[in-house]
């Protein structure tokens, strides 16, 4: 996330390792955002970032809410909440329920969306 230029954060969920933070992530002069969760140990330190990509031809997808996350004893992470997908020409515009999983590495594993 060196390049980044700005992020809003929207939650915080304690972990038996530490934290999830989850947000949006703009890059350089880009307008788009991208979801992010970023894993912090007990020490604050960063463990691992995961942008998740929203798909093929999306524009702008903004993570809004992530309801809950937990670390399964594996190591990966659960996380549920809503994304805010739009296209750039605006003719799709909607807000997704999203189930993801994460593998112990922050890569992804599995990803559910559905339109609310």
């Amino acid at each position: 996330m060196a390049d980044a230029t700005s992020a809003d954060w929207s939650s915080i969920t304690p972990t038996a390792g530490g934290a999830i933070i989850s947000g949006n992530v703009r890059r350089g002069t880009s307008a788009l955002t991208r979801p992010t969760l970023v894993a912090l140990d007990d020490a604050g330190e960063l463990r691992r970032a995961t942008e998740i990509d929203p798909g093929a031809g999306s524009g702008d997808a903004t993570l809004v809410e992530v309801v809950g996350v937990v670390e399964a004893p594996s190591g990966e992470l659960l996380a549920v909440g809503e994304v805010d997908y739009e296209l750039p020409d605006r003719s799709i515009d909607q807000w997704n329920a999203l189930i993801m999983r994460l593998n112990p590495d922050g890569t992804p594993a599995a990803s559910f969306g559905m339109p609310v």
